[in-house]
Order: C-alpha cells, then sequence, then structure tokens
C-alpha cells in the first residue's frame, strides 16, 4: 500500500465538499470518495509501498508550522476514463512550501507538475454532468486545515499526525 502525506481541512471548514459529495452521491453521479471514508483533504506527496516509513514520518515532523488558509474558488476536472472531478485550491505561498518540503517523488507530485486538489471523485464516466450538477450549487469558500497526517491507502490508514498552530 503506498503512502501519502495529506494536509486535512478542519471539520467545522470541509462542510462545502462534504455537501458536494453528498450530492454526487444523491444524483448516483459517484460515491467512491464517501466510500473511501477518509476526510476532506490536500494530498501534499504520494510514496511508494516500499518507501521507508520512518524518514516519511521525520518529514512529516518537520512539516509543523502554522495553520493553512485556503481559498477555494473553483472545481475541476482531470479527464480521462473514467474523469478525477475535485475542488481547486488556490496555490498560496504557505500550501506551495507545504507541498515542496514533501518532496514527493511521484511524478504526479513533483515540484511543476503537482495540481492541488480536494478530490470528489475518481470514477466520474460523464463529468459534463458532474460539473453542471456541482455548479448550479457552487459558491467559493474557505477553509482553514490545521492538521497533516501520514497515511497508507486503500483502505485508508493513518499511521501519524501533527497539529499546525
Amino acid at each position: 500500500m503506498p503512502y501519502a502525506i495529506t494536509l486535512c481541512l478542519d471539520d467545522d471548514d470541509a462542510a462545502p465538499v462534504r455537501a458536494m459529495l453528498d450530492l454526487l452521491a444523491a444524483r448516483g453521479i459517484a460515491d467512491d470518495v464517501l466510500r473511501l471514508g477518509y476526510r476532506p483533504h490536500v494530498t501534499l506527496g504520494l510514496y511508494a509501498d516500499e518507501a521507508d516509513e520512518a524518514a516519511l514520518r521525520s518529514r512529516l515532523a518537520a512539516l509543523a508550522g502554522p495553520a493553512v488558509a485556503l481559498s477555494m474558488p473553483a472545481l475541476g476536472c482531470f479527464p480521462g476514463t473514467p474523469a478525477v472531478l475535485y475542488v481547486a485550491p488556490c496555490p498560496g505561498p504557505a500550501l506551495l512550501a507545504l507541498h515542496a518540503a514533501c518532496a514527493s517523488p511521484h511524478p504526479h507530485y513533483r515540484r511543476g507538475a503537482w495540481m492541488p486538489h480536494i478530490t470528489l471523485s475518481e470514477a466520474v464516466a460523464d463529468a459534463g454532468a458532474a460539473l453542471a450538477v456541482l455548479g448550479a450549487a457552487w459558491r467559493p469558500f474557505a477553509a482553514r486545515c490545521s492538521r497533516l497526517e501520514l497515511v497508507r491507502f486503500r483502505p485508508v490508514e493513518m499511521l501519524a499526525d501533527i497539529s499546525l498552530a
């Protein structure tokens, strides 16, 4: 199972994401993220199954710092079959600094290739229909992120966490 370092939205601020997940499920569009059962988050780095867990725990501890405020101005889609639907946070300096410190070797998470996102579904058959449903109710929002986690997945297993001040 691969590892990930995630920046988690505070529970109260994650309500808009949860509402979108519920709407996608209620409309029969996608429920894969709900079934995953993990809190709304931005993945900062992915690491292979054989990565050194102790080194990743140390990397996580080194990320301790202030909480991160995120602005969510848009929805987005990574095209493909199936498509990946997401909320797009602005890549501000604090978020970019955390990402850079994670030094992920995964090609999609390297500096210059990474697109910060909060996944709403990885299994959207009709991205246009999904975006139309969400777009009708969309409102930009802000969220505070005061927790980082080291997880293994699937299923998600939380291995370590730190609070951001």
